[in-house]
């Protein structure tokens, strides 16, 4: 599809490690259940040197700048930035750590994949406004 081939292609510019882990669950009839079980199931699924950044409508509405901050000062104390995103039902962020942060790219709900390439973009606009190239123009 077109956002899968825009995806790669943003995936491809990052010069960071980047990894994709999709984690799929079993399908519970009530929602507040499964946004449980899906948050369990991801975050057994995290490293104890991750900064947990979570996706979230509610979350924090950063500037690109913000973010590329954001990454810079979790890898600078040498823990990996890792980015949590929620099936349909979202998160409960109840069971998150205390250090995890929460973003949101605007109150709209995102298809995953929209979401995904959405993210791609913002770390590869993270490298550039980190390495002080021209892409990201203020």
């Amino acid at each position: 599809s077109p956002l899968l081939d825009l995806f790669q292609l943003y995936r491809k510019r990052i010069r960071w490690s980047v990894s994709v882990t999709e984690v799929e669950g079993k399908r519970l009839p009530d929602p507040p259940l499964q946004k449980k079980a899906d948050t369990l199931l991801l975050l057994k699924k995290v490293l104890p040197e991750a900064a947990l950044i979570v996706l979230d409508p509610d979350g924090d509405n950063l500037s690109s700048p913000q973010l590329a901050s954001l990454l810079e000062r979790t890898t600078t104390r040498s823990l990996k930035p890792t980015f949590l995103m929620g099936g349909p039902e979202g998160l409960d962020r109840s069971l998150m750590p205390p250090s995890a942060h929460t973003i949101a790219f605007g109150r709209a709900t995102w298809p995953h994949l929209l979401a995904r390439v959405m993210l791609m973009e913002q770390l590869y606009r993270a490298q550039e406004i980190l390495s002080g190239t021209k892409y990201h123009r203020a």
